[in-house]
């Protein structure tokens, strides 16, 4: 049930520099002019779900790599 928070928590630097962009982008195609948090709410946990696996999948790619590369730290 964790699993997700697990994923997205082994790659913090990842997840934060994609969600800034990728909700920058769902903001100003679905709401250019403002809206409200509960309207917002449902493209958030889309982002989520596109999150996951970009997440999932650098995880797994940082976790390959040896215990000096520079893909270790973010």
């Amino acid at each position: 049930m964790l699993r997700p928070l697990s994923v997205f928590g082994r790659t913090p630097l990842c997840f934060y520099v994609l969600h800034l962009f990728l909700y920058a982008g769902i903001g100003r195609l679905v709401a250019p002019n403002g809206t409200t948090i509960p309207v917002m709410i449902p493209f958030w946990l889309l982002g989520l779900l596109i999150l996951f696996p970009l997440c999932l999948w650098y995880g797994r790619l940082k976790h390959r790599q040896p215990a000096r590369s520079v893909l270790r730290y973010f």
